[in-house]
């Protein structure tokens, strides 16, 4: 949630006294230029003399927020709208920062009050609708958000809000309709791209799953084509978008996706699949060390027992097969039980362990 900076020429515009106005001209100055605590001094000041200037506090809870002090930002807002009981943009700012600070009963009083005064401002009906969410008020919450996309029909924000909270009501389709739009009306939202492919994953339909993740990973595959910084939150997108090559077995692209899903984020599921793929395309060395990395991060993984000592046992390293097959046993299902309980008798017979 973003708080609303209002720019130094809507302050000038109100009234107000001559020193406020000065003092407001100083302070506006002193925050362009990036000297924000003569900044904040200022506006202080300013609140001081013009007690009702709206604009001061706004600026004042803007810095405040910029800087991290979000209870200090959220004081100053209230104590603006007390003063400035009228004013959109602090009581929206007091409503946001209270949701920030867990405040979320006065936030929402402070987002009615605003929508009160404004109710075809379709932002307002957004932020509501992320408070009544935060307060697992879902139905209310999902009314909210219809309502923002009722006001502002071609705001892609909006309908990727609404589909945001139709999934979790179970809604998977009204939830993919959104999601759609939303790209439809904005092709750079890649969060919504992201949203959507997932949302077609979970449902089962990979193929226009798998266009979406493209679409939106096609900027991070350039990033990591030039080498440059990736950040983690890619991570499960390149794992699902594994899972949906695996399927389809087309064994490299899924490599791929795995490789660059487990170089953004430490997974035992990527390392578990990347053993698996190896494995199955026959580049053993790299399945050990794939399926070793899960192991570590959790014991119970029945194929990398499986495999591994399938990969023990062709290279006739008997004792190494038995181990991994043997410390298998707890973990594998009917199937890879039944596979490794054969490899492990072959294997105890080349030990000449007939018993």
């Amino acid at each position: 949630l973003l708080v609303t900076v209002l720019l130094a020429h809507v302050a000038r515009s109100q009234e107000m006294p001559e020193v406020a106005r000065g003092l407001m001209e100083d302070a506006d100055r002193a925050r362009e230029t990036n000297h924000l605590d003569d900044a904040i001094a200022k506006y202080k000041r300013v609140i001081e003399v013009a007690p009702a200037l709206a604009s001061a506090y706004v600026n004042l809870g803007a810095l405040y927020f910029q800087q991290g002090k979000i209870a200090e930002a959220y004081e100053t807002f209230v104590h603006g709208v007390a003063n400035a009981p009228s004013d959109r943009v602090l009581l929206t700012n007091a409503a946001a920062a209270g949701q920030q600070l867990g405040k979320s009963e006065d936030a929402l009083k402070y987002i009615d009050a605003a929508i009160e005064k404004n109710p075809r401002d379709a932002a307002l009906h957004s932020l509501r609708s992320t408070i009544l969410r935060s307060m697992n008020r879902n139905d209310d919450a999902l009314g909210a958000i219809q309502k923002a996309t009722q006001l502002a029909p071609d705001e892609a924000k909006y309908q990727f809000s609404l589909g945001n909270l139709l999934v979790p009501l179970g809604r998977k389709d009204d939830a993919i309709a959104a999601f759609r739009k939303a790209v439809d009306l904005d092709h750079n939202l890649l969060r919504a791209y992201y949203n959507l492919g997932a949302v077609l994953f979970e449902a089962g339909r990979y193929d226009e799953a798998l266009g979406a993740y493209r679409m939106a990973l096609a900027p991070i595959d350039q990033a990591f084509a030039k080498h440059q910084p990736v950040e983690a939150i890619h991570a499960r997108a390149y794992a699902n978008l594994g899972a949906i090559y695996l399927k389809q077995q087309k064994y490299p692209e899924a490599i791929d996706a795995y490789q660059k899903s487990a170089s953004l984020e430490n997974s035992t599921a990527a390392q578990y699949n990347l053993g698996f793929l190896f494995f199955t395309t026959g580049k053993t060395d790299r399945a050990q060390d794939e399926y070793r990395k899960a192991l570590a991060g959790d014991p119970s993984l029945p194929l990398a027992y499986l495999h591994l000592g399938t990969i023990a046992f062709r290279a006739a390293k008997y004792d190494e097969a038995i181990k991994w097959l043997s410390d298998g046993m707890p973990h594998y299902d009917a199937d890879s039980k039944h596979a490794a309980l054969r490899l492990l008798g072959r294997a105890q017979l080349a030990h000449a362990d007939r018993d």
